[in-house]
């Protein structure tokens, strides 16, 4: 019996290793990604404040070109860590201030989705004046598709009440 668990487990071994490489590989594909992000961003946020300079109070753009370094030293970082230790110093992280972990989990995600609505390009704004026959306030026209009456006044039916127009 011991001997039918062993072979199981080495062939779940011979399974598993395979997709954990491949799993690491991606890791440190994103990873390489991520810090090229954080380098286009910190170019562009030493652009900006290049281009402002004139238009800021004096130690402004100063402060800036800091923030700027901060972004290009946390990709240099990400870049020379492996995962492995990136995963054990952000665990550590949060299991020392869970807080601040939360925190900048939810700025992150904030974030994220601000960028990827941003790069999905431009959408269709929904007008619900043109979707819907009820159109709140309107003269005329129907109300939940019920033609106006000659009572209402041309004033959609159910609108009516204190302050509304007879």
């Amino acid at each position: 019996m011991s001997s039918t668990g062993e072979t199981l487990k080495e062939q779940a071994t011979q399974v598993a290793e395979p997709a954990k490489e491949r799993a690491r590989q991606l890791a440190e594909e994103q990873k390489a990604a991520g810090a090229d992000r954080l380098d286009a961003v910190a170019r562009a946020v030493h652009e900006a404040a290049d281009k402002l300079e004139g238009n800021l109070p004096p130690r402004a753009a100063g402060y800036i070109h800091e923030a700027a370094g901060g972004i290009e030293r946390a990709s240099s970082a990400i870049r020379e860590r492996s995962i492995d230790d990136i995963v054990h110093t952000v665990s550590n992280f949060a299991r020392e201030q869970p807080a601040a972990f939360f925190g900048g989990a939810v700025l992150a995600g904030f974030a994220l989705s601000r960028f990827l609505k941003s790069s999905a390009g431009p959408t269709e704004r929904r007008s619900t004046t043109t979707e819907s026959p009820y159109e709140p306030g309107a003269v005329g026209g129907t109300a939940y598709g019920i033609p106006s009456s000659s009572e209402a006044s041309g004033v959609n039916p159910g609108m009516s009440g204190p302050g509304m127009p007879k």
